[in-house]
């Protein structure tokens, strides 16, 4: 996922999220809705969630939403996480999540 993606700064819900991915399919609210709900049933086990450009995701948005959700682990506990940024970002990282940077 690119964190600089405009549209995915604007998501609300994994749902919209995952309509992202279904571009141009006329059912794509009906295939994301059912996704998001078996994501959510396991918890994302057996995802793994590259989130990248941490550094170009606005500051503003970082400690409330549904990445930062992801990031603290309040959403999707159980899925891989891997999350790119420059140097300069990976302190506010280290103090959002529980990660190794």
């Amino acid at each position: 996922l690119y964190l600089r993606d405009p549209i995915l700064q604007q998501s609300k819900s994994m749902s919209d999220l995952l309509q992202l991915f279904c571009k141009g399919d006329n059912r794509a609210k009906e295939v994301a809705d059912a996704c998001s709900d078996y994501l959510f049933a396991n918890g994302g086990r057996n995802l793994t969630l590259l989130l990248d450009g941490y550094d170009e995701y606005p500051e503003e948005l970082r400690d409330s939403g549904l990445i930062a959700d992801i990031l603290n682990r309040q959403t999707l506990p159980r899925c891989g996480l891997v999350v790119s940024s420059r140097p300069h970002a990976s302190q506010n990282l280290r103090q959002q999540a529980n990660v190794r940077v």
